[in-house]
């Protein structure tokens, strides 16, 4: 049984993200909310907040995850950017993007079509060169959680280029067509194998795999967007920053050496080595209450891989310590996995939604954590990204502690 109950949390850390992928049958028979009740928190920046969308192709990788040799690499991102238009509810999703979404999260389109954000399309940006923030999403989710935080940074001066993951994403939308998740980008075990430790190490594999996509997804972003992309001549390629959620916030530790500041929002290790996310770059790790700090018993028969599981267990912890650069870790009390998403904002404007396991945010009010977590995000990029040593401890988050690692003079 406690074989049982290791491999069923290895696999629950990789498996389908509840953020998207959950019935919404709560939510069928309800009555659509007035569309007054559906607006998202409006940004507290200076400036308005574009949007706008762009496709990026790397011609040098084939695409891995469908069996078209002919195949590359395609990314598409969704620009927030700082603009001089003022702050008006928009459509939060409109056209394809809203229908996909629709379509692959089982919830109402007549729910979701009232949904109101602060990012005007295609507005004009502000003038002057602003720092660049990559937002990853999670396995099985998509950028558009992840909203709020980026209208609030783009009206805060920031650019933020929210990518989506092809195939890993619950959809994507490229060009003409929209393609959803697939049983390629999944991380399901080898159903042949029986002994748990090769099970484990199987489910590893898989991780890296579908990882080091996404590495190579941030990597050639990095590299891409300050020189072409539709908003190459207001960025300061000097200043990049990658922000992740889950799955999406272990590879923005992990490509951290290669930009000036990193943050993962509870995002688990896969057992990797914890060296892959060790780097003089600051960074900020996010998770929720009552994440391990201690190692647990394990049983005689995963010796071989004892390693492996603390990393997976308490490697967010550990790493804090580890780090040759500033770290800082924020555990939010009341909070869950989900609460670093929109689905917080989303469960406040509807609360059938709430009631629903999978898209649960915790004990925390959802609005209060979102705020917070915006606070604590906003704080540590203007930070880091000037070369300054964030001090969050001074920022008195409510419900939050706070531990920050300094580095060696």
């Amino acid at each position: 049984m406690r074989n049982r109950v290791l491999i069923f949390s290895l696999m629950s850390l990789f498996a389908l993200s509840p953020v998207m992928e959950a019935s919404a049958r709560v939510l069928q028979q309800t009555p659509a909310p007035r569309s007054e009740q559906l607006h998202f928190p409006q940004p507290t920046g200076p400036f308005g907040v574009g949007k706008r969308s762009q496709l990026f192709t790397d011609p040098s990788r084939p695409e891995t995850f469908t069996d078209d040799p002919a195949d590359v690499r395609q990314l598409p991102v969704t620009f927030y950017y700082p603009s001089r238009t003022l702050k008006s509810p928009q459509p939060w999703l409109q056209g394809k993007t809203l229908e996909a979404l629709a379509q692959s999260s089982g919830l109402p389109l007549a729910v979701l079509s009232q949904l109101q954000g602060y990012s005007q399309d295609g507005t004009p940006m502000a003038p002057g060169r602003f720092p660049l923030v990559i937002l990853s999403h999670g396995m099985a989710s998509t950028p558009f959680v992840n909203t709020t935080l980026a209208e609030e940074l783009a009206s805060q001066g920031f650019v933020v280029a929210a990518v989506t993951h092809p195939y890993s994403a619950l959809f994507a939308v490229l060009g003409d067509q929209v393609v959803f998740r697939t049983d390629g980008a999944d991380l399901y075990p080898d159903p042949t194998l029986t002994d748990p430790v090769e099970q484990f190490l199987d489910r590893q594999q898989q991780y890296e795999r579908v990882q080091e996509v996404w590495i190579k997804d941030l990597r050639f972003l990095i590299q891409k967007l300050p020189v072409a992309s539709a908003v190459r001549n207001h960025v300061d390629a000097r200043s990049i920053a990658v922000v992740g959620h889950s799955f999406g916030g272990v590879a923005a530790l992990r490509v951290a050496s290669e930009v000036q500041a990193a943050i993962n929002m509870d995002g688990g290790f896969g057992g990797g080595p914890l060296q892959d996310t060790l780097s003089h770059t600051p960074t900020l790790t996010t998770v929720s209450e009552s994440t391990p700090r201690e190692p647990e018993a394990i049983p005689p028969e995963m010796e071989p891989v004892r390693a492996q599981l603390e990393n997976m267990r308490i490697g967010r912890w550990l790493r804090i310590s580890q780090s040759p650069g500033y770290a800082a870790y924020l555990e939010f009390k009341g909070a869950n996995h989900n609460s670093f998403t929109d689905l917080a904002v989303l469960n406040a404007l509807i609360p059938p939604l709430a009631k629903h396991p999978a898209y649960a945010t915790g004990s925390a009010d959802p609005l209060r954590t979102t705020a917070t977590l915006n606070r604590a995000v906003l704080a540590f990029l203007k930070s880091a990204l000037k070369g300054q040593q964030p001090d969050l401890k001074s920022l008195n988050l409510e419900g939050v502690e706070v531990v920050e690692h300094l580095p060696q003079k």
